[in-house]
């Protein structure tokens, strides 16, 4: 993959991971503010009950929104 996105963006697989490195960094830095997860046994009980109704998902207390899109190199 990391060969795949280099090519696409025209950078050398050594500095497609440094970017890779630096970006996953960055996010990571914003955890404080963006991901939070259930604080005490009602709040994680009452957070699966509700993951459950809308998926039924069996004891899930979080989850992460992404997207995945295939990029073809050319």
């Amino acid at each position: 993959m990391l060969i795949s996105v280099s090519d696409f963006v025209g950078v050398s697989v050594a500095s497609g991971s440094r970017i890779v490195k630096n970006v996953s960094h960055a996010l990571a830095s914003l955890k404080p503010d963006f991901i939070q997860m259930p604080q005490g046994r009602e709040e994680l009980e009452r957070t699966a009950l509700e993951f459950f109704n809308v998926a039924h998902f069996p004891t899930c207390c979080g989850a992460i929104d992404c997207t995945h899109i295939r990029i073809i190199s050319p």
